[in-house]
């Protein structure tokens, strides 16, 4: 069953498409309005997953959240415009104002906070936990950032970064990829495994 506010206030035109989809709830002017066999979705606010047509299990709650998505499917979006140019890409969850805006085919990333991980376009993966956290990486993956403006400058990818300002020397600075890790910007770690008995 699918529940709209269409058939009784047609001017908004949630599920204004719809033919086979089924288990949607729409609400708001013009949410879902293109979807057509896209499933099991939940749009809530103006222009929520507008261009919606065939992604299913989503859900979008807030004025434009996974507004360009068309096929994407089991992502949450919670916000002003979180995941707003998602177009493809799975298994996202963006919480706050302008989160994961730009990804347009990103897949399992996370991000909370105002603007967290805003900028990116391509990334996977990535974990960014405070306001405008990774907010400059475009397309790395595989990177984690904890605290406001941690990773705000990082472009790479599998980079960890902690600190509560923007800081190209955070308190705790890691490379997953090269099992490095900097701690106060002065005592590193590289590759503890070397010389362990197997």
């Amino acid at each position: 069953y699918t529940l709209s506010l269409h058939d009784a206030l047609p001017i908004l035109f949630a599920l204004y498409s719809n033919t086979t989809g089924c288990g949607n709830i729409a609400v708001g002017s013009n949410a879902l309005q293109a979807n057509t066999t896209g499933g099991d979705n939940i749009a809530m606010g103006s222009f929520s997953m507008i261009a919606n047509k065939t992604g299913g299990y989503n859900i979008a709650l807030g004025c434009m959240a996974l507004c360009f998505s068309t096929g994407s499917s089991y992502n949450i979006a919670i916000g002003f415009e979180p995941q707003y140019c998602r177009k493809n890409g799975n298994n996202n969850i963006a919480l706050g104002y302008r989160t994961l805006r730009c990804n347009d085919a990103g897949a399992e990333n996370i991000a909370i906070g105002w603007c967290a991980n805003a900028s990116s376009t391509a990334g996977n993966r990535n974990v960014s936990l405070g306001s405008a956290a990774l907010y400059s990486n475009l397309t790395g993956s595989g990177n984690v950032a904890i605290g406001a403006c941690a990773g705000y400058y990082e472009t790479g990818s599998n980079r960890l970064h902690i600190a509560n300002c923007c800081t190209t020397k955070p308190l705790i600075y890691g490379e997953f990829d090269n099992k490095r890790l900097v701690i106060s910007g002065t005592t590193e770690i590289i590759n503890p495994e070397i010389g362990r008995a197997s």
